[in-house]
């Protein structure tokens, strides 16, 4: 599927879990979406942050998960990327506070801008 199929189809309902959004979010042009999209979105990222018992992405299911939400919310700017990281209950918060280490590997993989973002953004948020 390309990444506008994904996204339709991840914002149809018919993606449960997620992960054909997730897929998509590397290069999702939010700009596209309308008002009731971005806030179906905002449900799915929430849901879609751990590993689910229903559906695995296999072996390192996390880490992927934590990539994907990475790479989105590189893609994003302003009140896009704060469907990321705009509180505790954020899909980023939600990933680092469930499993610290796979987090970091996956923000290892970003570049530094990248990381500092994260992880400045996750400290007003978290707390560290």
């Amino acid at each position: 599927m390309d990444t506008r199929r994904e996204t339709e189809y991840a914002l149809s309902g018919a993606d449960t879990y997620g992960i054909n959004l997730l897929r998509a979010l590397p290069n999702l042009d939010w700009t596209q979406l309308s008002s009731e999209q971005f806030n179906a979105l905002a449900a799915l990222l929430r849901g879609a942050a751990l590993k689910s018992e229903e559906l695995s992405l296999g072996e390192n299911d996390q880490l992927y998960r934590d990539l994907y939400m990475l790479w989105g919310f590189k893609n994003t700017d302003g009140a896009y990327a704060e469907l990321f990281l705009d509180g505790p209950d954020s899909p980023l918060a939600i990933q680092q506070r469930a499993d610290p280490e796979t987090f970091a590997a996956a923000l290892a993989e970003m570049d530094a801008q990248t990381q500092d973002t994260v992880q400045r953004a996750l400290a007003l948020v978290l707390g560290l």
